[in-house]
């Protein structure tokens, strides 16, 4: 079954047309049948490149979606059933509070970013020893460990 499923009943949905000029009314449920198989189709993209560069072993405690697309109902669902970890949206962490537009997965990983660079420059990490692998492990992993 569709992962989207909670959206698959009669509920109508205006869209704004490509010039703007006018509106469209369709049905959420003609909505779900096209987009649930693009999702898909986009996450199992993306667990081939995790299996190519044998990434999973990384991937135990699960995933985080960040980013607008996450926002998707049903899409840490269809995740889970792609990449067979865990999956949750991610949104941003902060120790002190953020205003209500800025605490949204959309910015999350611009955000998570910003605080690595900030915490790494102010405890003078130095990334240029290691190999490049190691520099993007580390620097994913610490970035998590971080922000998440």
């Amino acid at each position: 079954g569709l992962a989207l499923n909670s959206v698959l009943d009669d509920s109508e949905i205006r869209i704004e047309n490509v010039h703007g000029d006018s509106q469209k009314v369709v049905q959420a449920s003609d909505l779900v049948r096209i987009i649930e198989p693009r999702a898909r189709e986009l996450l199992q993209l993306v667990n081939q490149e995790i299996l190519m560069y044998e990434l999973k072993p990384l991937m135990r405690a699960g995933l985080v979606l960040t980013g607008g697309g996450s926002l998707l109902e049903g899409l840490p669902a269809i995740a889970q059933s792609v990449f067979r970890v865990p999956v949750r949206v991610g949104r941003p962490k902060a120790e002190y509070s953020l205003p209500q537009t800025l605490n949204n997965p959309m910015y999350a990983t611009s955000y998570g970013l910003l605080v690595h660079a900030i915490n790494k420059k102010a405890k003078g990490f130095d990334y240029r020893g290691a190999s490049l692998g190691k520099k993007v492990f580390v620097r994913m992993k610490s970035w998590i460990a971080d922000f998440f």
